[in-house]
């Protein structure tokens, strides 16, 4: 019978890690060509996270990273704080964790580096927070809070098309009014650039408006007197309104109507549109034009908007006793 020893300490698998920034710097390279400026942003964003911690723990690791080491990291994560002086949310962490991974997965499968060491990084602790749909009556409140702002017409009619299409903020900021056609029945179409994708290499598509938010819209148009250009602008100086701006916009309204805990920025306001539209039409055919609305390749990433719950469901459920 044989006797095995106990390793307290076994040996690891590594990889030098002295140019990951540079292999890093790489993968951002690769992803620009089918990615915006936005997306880009954001990537570099999330992975400065791995590139501080890994500037302090590399020299003293002499520049090996392992599998435990990848641990570590995760657990450097629950001790960073926030620009509001917090700990990271877990969306924050689970974000720069799976920006990390796709980085290490490419420079694998292009054979930049041995091994599939994304594997090495763990799922970071804890889980998403649970996020309640806003209600009707919630919706209405917030705007007529932004009908009370400074520029009322201008910030409801953003809010509208957050609201009544579902747009993301850098395609509500991107949109001119030449990109808007108004229908004769009221209602409207507007050509979208967003995220640039696999799927979509220009990030252009087409979505519909409700006559609702085209009132809002044309609303604004009437009053500002814009008949060219961008259509949502700054009152200073009638520049373009950029993305950070109209976030702003919807977090200050958010919170003058006491909504601060179910809408924490313009991507709520995607899933309250998501949410009430799947409850006015259920249904496959629906869910395919639900789908193309918001511009995802699969249905999977919409049903991730959808935040109807168990009282909405009750309304459906019907036992199969019910013939009994």
């Amino acid at each position: 019978m044989s006797v095995y020893e106990i390793r307290l300490d076994p040996d690891e698998d590594a990889i030098d890690g002295r140019r990951l920034g540079d292999l890093l710097d790489r993968w951002l390279q690769h992803c620009s060509l089918s990615c915006d400026a936005y997306t880009i942003s954001g990537y570099r964003e999330k992975l400065l996270y791995f590139r501080q911690w890994w500037e302090c723990v590399g020299p003293i690791r002499n520049w090996r990273l392992t599998p435990s080491l990848c641990s570590a990291f995760e657990l450097h994560l629950r001790t960073v704080p926030s620009k509001r002086k917090k700990p990271l949310a877990y969306s924050t962490r689970y974000n720069a964790m799976r920006v990390l991974r796709s980085a290490l997965k490419w420079a694998f499968d292009t054979n930049r580096i041995g091994v599939n060491c994304r594997m090495w990084f763990p799922a970071p602790d804890g889980e998403s927070t649970r996020r309640i749909a806003t209600t009707l009556a919630q919706l209405e409140r917030l705007m007529e809070c932004a009908g009370q702002s400074i520029a009322p017409a201008r910030n409801q009619a953003i809010l509208a098309l957050f609201i009544g299409a579902g747009l993301r903020r850098t395609e509500c900021a991107r949109l001119d009014v030449e990109h808007i056609a108004f229908c004769a029945d009221g209602t409207g179409l507007a050509d979208i650039t967003g995220k640039r994708t696999k799927a979509n290499r220009s990030g252009k598509r087409q979505v519909a408006l409700d006559s609702v938010t085209m009132s809002y819209l044309a609303c604004h148009l009437v009053e500002s007197g814009i008949d060219t250009g961008p259509i949502f602008r700054r009152k200073h100086d009638g520049q373009r309104l950029a993305a950070i701006a109209l976030y702003k916009i919807v977090k200050v309204a958010a919170s003058r109507a006491g909504l601060d805990d179910r809408i924490q920025g313009c991507h709520d306001l995607r899933r309250a549109f998501t949410t009430h539209f799947t409850k006015l039409h259920p249904g496959s055919i629906y869910a395919d034009i639900l789908r193309r609305q918001l511009g995802h390749k699969h249905f999977r990433e919409t049903a991730g908007y959808n935040l109807m719950d168990a009282d909405d469901l009750r309304t459906h459920i019907t036992s199969p006793l019910t013939r009994r």
